[in-house]
């Protein structure tokens, strides 16, 4: 909002250029502020309260309004009320959430959707019919904007569901040929006048043009892929899909394994483009979670064929209306109850969404009683609290100030190491002047230890480590660390000459 850059020479600078809502929230609040003469910091709080709202109701507004197209007005709105009651789209567009996955599905939404919607664009020049052009240039349009707030990632996501949906769709067509169409030559050139493969060559060859373009870029992404081959997870949701993760679609995987069904049994082709958009990201999530988000939109879809079969089993006619009644009843009871457990349960299990009493506490000491250029380590999920509530330069994050395999080594040393000397060097070294420890670290023992370089499968730390000793209270002082602040939840350490008691 300032006008600031980032800081130089860091990861954070690539960050900053693909961030999500930010830019967009910035020019909201900007125009805000100056229509309602508010200052920086309360026009952008008013927009970051209502932007991820808006995000959500927009969300639902257009898939019903593309799948009423697409299919019928009852799967449409059977899958919009999915969107407006499954708790994961709900925390990542109306539940406040401003990462970038909430603006990232919206767009990856659209995209799909209007590339399926190419195969019934029609708009003829002279006797040729381009309809596919302006098909394949809107999602190329939605490529873009995805590239702009996301980066190559969002842009690639994109090009993989039209690619996947393309291969079904040519495989359901040409399978449908083959009792209708006895010459093979034949079968695959009707299968190749299909408009959207038209249209996913022209996608397709565009980015291989804008790929060539960029050779950085490509070097990029193949690294990403061999440290996710290696076994090497950034983040938790970059690990494998996990039990958990498929709970959180509580009640809608009955509706979804049903449309899952129907889609075979039946052959639609629309059911076809979403189940299998759905089943093939599902996949890739059992290698990276986090792949299981942006399926979002076609677990919505795909529920909403599953309820709308359902709805339409109904007894006699005589007490039809009062089944359907009954049945929006207790479908809205059985949601209402499913979301507020699950709300409860993350709120009570995901710390990393707001900081409670005890982490505020811990974060007020540093702002009033550190250095103002003070630097501080810990593991990068503290980054944002460090640097928004405690005013202070955090040695990692997973944004702003970024971080390199070389910090997340030196932070895992630091906490799994059992000799203080070892941590308090690490400091020195790296400039930083304190070191924060979280009850939550434990829970997060394997992937720490993995920054650490350790190549066994340990999933908790020693009892001897650092991290340990210091939530236990078991270590107060020495070889070059003293601790300086302590509560039921959070320890600070500080090297020794910047002690306090």
């Amino acid at each position: 909002m300032a006008g600031e850059g980032p800081p130089s020479g860091t990861l954070g600078q690539n960050y900053t250029l693909h961030s999500g809502l930010a830019y967009p929230a910035v020019y909201i609040a900007k125009v805000i502020g100056f229509v309602f003469h508010l200052s920086s910091a309360d026009s952008l709080a008013c927009v970051f309260k209502f932007l991820p709202a808006a995000v959500g109701v927009i969300s639902i507004v257009l898939l019903y309004l593309f799948l009423a197209r697409i299919l019928n007005n009852r799967v449409a709105f059977f899958a919009a009320l999915t969107w407006a009651l499954l708790s994961a789209s709900v925390f990542l567009g109306a539940a406040g959430n401003l990462d970038r996955d909430g603006f990232s599905v919206l767009l990856l939404m659209v995209g799909a959707m209007l590339f399926y919607l190419s195969r019934s664009w029609k708009f003829n020049i002279g006797k040729r019919d381009v309809g596919w052009i302006i098909s394949g240039l809107s999602v190329l349009l939605v490529q873009v904007l995805l590239y702009l707030e996301w980066g190559l990632q969002g842009s690639a996501v994109l090009l993989a569901i039209i690619l996947v949906c393309s291969l079904l769709g040519l495989v359901l067509e040409y399978s449908s040929l083959l009792k209708k169409e006895p010459n093979v030559r034949r079968r695959i050139v009707i299968v190749s006048r299909r408009s959207d493969l038209r249209a996913f060559l022209l996608v397709a060859a565009v980015n291989l043009i804008a790929v060539g373009l960029s050779h950085h870029q490509p070097a990029q992404m193949v690294y990403t892929v061999v440290l996710l081959l290696r076994g090497y997870a950034g983040a938790t949701e970059e690990q494998g899909l996990s039990f958990r993760n498929l709970l959180g679609f509580q009640f809608f995987l009955l509706p979804i394994g049903l449309g899952i069904y129907l889609a075979w049994k039946q052959r639609n082709d629309a059911m076809v483009f979403f189940a299998g958009w759905f089943v093939s990201f599902l996949i890739m999530s059992l290698f990276v979670s986090r792949m299981i988000t942006y399926a979002l939109p076609a677990a919505c879809v795909v529920s909403g064929i599953g309820l709308a079969s359902l709805w339409g089993i109904m007894p006699s006619k005589e007490y039809r209306n009062l089944w359907k009644q009954l049945g929006v009843l207790v479908l809205l009871v059985l949601l209402v109850v499913f979301s507020s457990v699950s709300a409860t349960y993350v709120n009570r299990t995901d710390y990393i969404l707001a900081a409670d009493k005890d982490w505020q506490e811990a974060l007020a000491y540093l702002r009033a009683n550190t250095p103002e250029d003070a630097v501080i380590m810990s593991q990068w999920s503290y980054g944002y609290w460090i640097l928004d509530v405690a005013q202070r330069e955090p040695f990692v994050d997973n944004g702003y100030y970024g971080y390199t395999h070389d910090k997340l080594q030196d932070v895992g040393i630091a906490y799994s190491t059992t000799d203080p000397s070892e941590a308090a060097a690490i400091m020195a070294n790296r400039g930083t002047k304190y070191l924060v420890f979280g009850k939550q670290d434990l829970d997060l023992a394997s992937k720490i230890l993995s920054w650490a370089g350790s190549n066994s499968e340990e999933s908790t730390f020693s009892k001897n480590s650092l991290v340990v000793r210091s939530l236990n209270g078991d270590f107060l002082s020495g070889d070059g660390l003293e601790l300086v602040f302590k509560n039921n939840e959070v320890v600070i350490l500080a090297a020794a000459q910047l002690g306090q008691t």
